[in-house]
């Protein structure tokens, strides 16, 4: 049976949307090779299929709160001065 490709984590920062896609791709074909032969390979199989799937769910998730985070900045900077912190006018 074959294994899963070794996937290495992205800093969230370089999770782009190809990154992922390609994640899910390396996964969808992984599950279509599986062939079970004996009786522990489905079971080895389904460990490895969902551990992918946790790192890629926390990856993304890591990359969510990273954007939120930027979001919540990038507002907070929209609606203040950045040298007084004083509200400008979009703070009003």
């Amino acid at each position: 049976m074959p294994g899963l490709p070794e996937l290495k984590r992205a800093p969230s920062h370089e999770l782009a949307p190809d990154t992922i896609v390609t994640k899910l791709s390396q996964l969808v074909r992984f599950t279509e090779q599986v062939k079970i032969e004996k009786p522990n390979d489905g079971a080895k199989a389904i460990k490895e299929i969902a551990a992918l799937t946790h790192s890629l769910v926390a990856e993304i998730s890591d990359h969510l709160r990273l954007q939120e985070k930027r979001i919540a900045d990038l507002e907070g900077l929209a609606t203040t001065d950045a040298l007084t912190r004083v509200l400008n006018r979009r703070g009003f």
